[in-house]
């Protein structure tokens, strides 16, 4: 038989193997198939890895600058560019953190109150030798000692230069919510108190907390004035207004809030919202303002109650063995005869009609007149 020229010889002389596609894919191929997969599911684990990483890395390392870059663009700045002017930072001040605070005379719980200080209060730290307390100066002179839980060292939230409005609460106490619309109360602060603001709009503020962070207020009850800026001063009615705002308080010596005050008490922060600044010191008052003169019945003794005007101070006192007057109290002319002070059982806050209690009348011994006119 003749040989084919086209045929290709087996040069080993081997019986050629024809394997079927089938058979590629089930026998040879099988090793190569298997690490194939095996690269691709190594892959797979790697994406969501790489993922996680990323949003790490984004909340811890780039959401805090973003935070600030934030809140720098939305924080007034008065310096046009340049970095605000800090009041108190990194000086010996310290913030009221609570919604009040009792300022003592000596560092013990047990010791006399002097006056009471507001939220967001700074308070300069003259002491910090004492367990459990400071000695702190207020803005108007007056020192003694809170409690250190009370307080908190990060001043930002009484900084000027980074806010946009001052707000000083007109209204009996304000509350600060966690949103604009709807949200959990963060704090209520009382009559007097002053929040600072970065933005405010449509009838809401977003004002700084003490100790960080930041909640909201309605601009109800409030009075925006510039930041570096006090409020108007207004006139005797206002003030009268805002005193009245008192009116059934539980008293208790020296305070000045709804929750329990004293008659200078209620003068000191109804002064400071109608734009007056007066002393808080029963005593101090008495030399505040302007003296009245008034007349007295000649055979009674009593007061003329007609030289006597709406928002006007008046003083209580008895005679010492030395001769002089001892101050004991004093109320607020609320209008003829009338004084908003301290009831005589000395439980709370009352309209006292003057014309109908003799006793009290005659120990009236002096007046002063804060708005000259009314």
């Amino acid at each position: 038989m003749k040989s084919n020229p086209y045929r290709v010889k087996n040069r080993e002389n081997k019986p050629r193997i024809h394997k079927s596609r089938s058979s590629f894919f089930h026998s040879d191929n099988k090793d190569l198939y298997v690490d194939s997969y095996g690269k691709k599911s190594h892959k797979a684990w790697l994406i969501p890895l790489f993922a996680a990483l990323m949003i790490l890395l984004t909340i811890f390392w780039f959401g805090p600058k973003i935070a600030d870059m934030l809140a720098g663009r939305f924080a007034g700045d008065d310096n046009s560019g340049d970095n605000p002017e800090l009041i108190y930072f990194g000086k010996d001040y310290t913030v009221v953190s609570v919604s009040i605070t009792d300022l003592l005379k000596e560092p013990d719980l047990r010791s006399v109150r002097i006056s009471q200080v507001l939220y967001n209060e700074p308070l300069k730290v003259i002491g910090r030798q004492f367990t459990g307390f400071i000695q702190v100066e207020l803005d108007d002179g007056s020192t003694g000692y809170v409690m250190t839980r009370d307080v908190t060292t990060d001043t930002s939230s009484v900084e000027p230069g980074n806010y946009k409005h001052k707000l000083t609460v007109t209204a009996r106490t304000k509350r600060i919510m966690s949103h604009a619309s709807q949200g959990s109360m963060l704090a209520e602060v009382p009559m007097g108190a002053v929040l600072f603001a970065d933005q405010g709009g449509e009838g809401v503020y977003r004002v700084a907390l003490s100790g960080g962070g930041y909640g909201w207020v309605s601009s109800e009850g409030i009075v925006r004035t510039d930041v570096r800026s006090s409020p108007l001063k207004s006139n005797a009615v206002k003030f009268c207004e805002t005193a009245l705002l008192f009116a059934n308080s539980t008293y208790i010596d020296n305070g000045v809030t709804v929750y329990g005050a004293s008659s200078h008490g209620i003068a000191f922060i109804s002064a400071k919202v109608n734009g007056l600044s007066i002393p808080r010191d029963l005593n101090a008052q008495r030399h505040a303002g302007f003296p009245v003169n008034f007349g007295r019945d000649e055979e009674t003794g009593l007061p003329d109650f007609a030289d006597l005007l709406e928002g006007d101070l008046v003083f209580f006192g008895d005679e010492t063995i030395e001769g002089n007057v001892a101050i004991s109290g004093m109320g607020i002319m609320i209008g003829y005869g009338r004084a908003l002070m301290t009831a005589t059982n000395r439980n709370s806050v009352k309209i006292i009609d003057l014309t109908s209690n003799d006793l009290l009348a005659l120990k009236l011994v002096s007046a002063r007149r804060l708005f000259t006119q009314q």
